[in-house]
């Protein structure tokens, strides 16, 4: 079975995207980033012309830059993606303001594995074609995506939202800056990513 994360990252994140890309090559996964202009291109835009390039791969993980997957849930994963009657895979989430503070769960089930619309003839369930079959109804397995994107500064953030209309996103975002959060000690490897971000911020 062909499997390729499909990370997506913004030239500003270029430093990002290379910590968090070694990270999966050291577990033996094949890490295909591409650079999205997110500002003139919406993300599922820039997804699904990633998907029309890779037509042998079986598929996706969807992943960004900003997000691990422990060790034990790429198991988990491998064995869901083997199982013929699934097509697409969510999890939860946990949002991280700091290495010791995330953001109190907020009820998303990011989709993180998807079998290859283009090789499958899968269906998009609506015309702009930003979400696949089904993704209003989807449940998450026990699986848990650790999202690095609210640690730092989130303006800049709320800014790029704002410019692009995206206001939905603006309403999340500001919820996320203004919460003060919870204590949660992090996995290490999660951690020692977290650090190692952190310190490539600052040699910026």
């Amino acid at each position: 079975m062909d499997i390729k994360i499909a990370m997506l990252y913004s030239k500003a994140h270029t430093r990002q995207k290379d910590i968090v890309k070694a990270y999966y090559e050291k577990l033996g996964l094949e890490v295909i980033a591409k650079e999205c202009d997110f500002m003139s291109m919406l993300e599922h835009d820039c997804r699904n012309r990633f998907f029309a390039t890779y037509t042998a791969t079986d598929w996706f993980l969807i992943i960004d830059s900003d997000e691990i997957l422990l060790a034990e849930d790429i198991d988990k994963l491998n064995k869901l993606m083997e199982d013929k009657n699934n097509n697409i895979i969510c999890s939860t989430i946990i949002d991280y303001l700091d290495i010791d503070r995330i953001v109190p769960q907020r009820g998303h089930l990011p989709c993180i594995a998807v079998r290859n619309p283009v090789k499958y003839g899968l269906k998009y369930q609506f015309d702009d074609k930003r979400c696949l079959f089904n993704c209003d109804v989807l449940k998450s397995y026990d699986i848990t995506l650790h999202h690095l994107g609210y640690i730092g500064d989130l303006q800049p953030k709320i800014n790029a939202y704002m410019n692009r209309k995206i206001f939905s996103e603006v309403a999340v975002v500001k919820r996320v800056a203004n919460s003060k959060g919870e204590y949660y000690k992090a996995p290490k490897v999660v951690n020692d990513i977290i650090k190692q971000m952190i310190e490539g911020r600052c040699q910026q």
